[in-house]
Parts: structure tokens; sequence; C-alpha cells
């Protein structure tokens, strides 16, 4: 799997290497990009994985030497990727960290939000209180 190949070091497989779907090249915030050490998280994962197709990571959350250590596993497999400390449940953190990403990359494509709790809601429809 890629998320333990980033565990180990390695990337997976040549064909795998090459299988980007379509996402080299896209920017995106990964907000719970964090984890314990080198263990691996569903944000941790999902930058991960998507670094792995070239895309380029915007690691976001409240802990900001977790998310250096993401930061930092991603660039050692060949990577991109920039750790942003921010509460996302506080609104200025918020466009602060999506500032922060198009200043850096120059673009944002993809949003991935991995903390919290669930809520049925497209980011367009949700009231901010929710999100």
């Amino acid at each position: 799997m890629i998320a333990d190949s980033a565990v180990d070091g390695s990337w997976a497989s040549e064909a795998e290497a090459n299988d980007d779907d379509g996402l080299r090249g896209k920017v995106a915030i990964i907000a719970g990009a964090s984890g314990p050490g080198d263990g691996m998280t569903n944000g941790r994962a999902a930058a991960v994985v998507l670094a792995r197709a070239g895309v380029r990571v915007v690691c976001v959350g409240r802990r900001r030497e977790q998310l250096e250590r993401t930061a930092a596993m991603i660039k050692s497999l060949g990577g991109e990727a920039i750790a942003i400390a921010a509460d996302a449940t506080v609104e200025d953190d918020c466009r602060a960290a999506v500032s922060t990403a198009v200043d850096h990359f120059g673009r944002l494509d993809i949003l991935d939000n991995n903390v919290g709790v669930a809520a049925r809601g497209t980011v367009v429809d949700l009231p901010i209180e929710t999100w």
C-alpha cells in the first residue's frame, strides 16, 4: 500500500509511481495532516498518498512539530510540501492557510478536511459554524 511505503521510506512500484490519476501539479490543503511521530493517521496518509500522485501538499493542523514531520516525510520521498500551523475552527486561521498556500504554490485545487466530527454537506453549503 502507498501509505505503508511512506513509513519505510520507499515508494511503491514503478507503475504506481507513474500513475498520478491526473493529479500531478495540483495543490492540496490537507487539514489534519499531523500525526504522532512517524505514525500514520488519516490526514497524514491522505497527504502522503496525494503527494505520491504528484500533488503539492499544504499540511495544516494545530501541531506544528507533527506537521513539519509530515512535510519532511513527503519531501524525503521526492514530493513538495509545506506545513502551516492553524486551527480549523478559527476562520481567520483558515483564511491565512489558504492565502499562504496560494502565495507559496500559486494556486489551490483540493481541500481535504481530516479534522473534527462528521457533518453532511458541501464546503459551499455548510455554514461556517458547522464547518
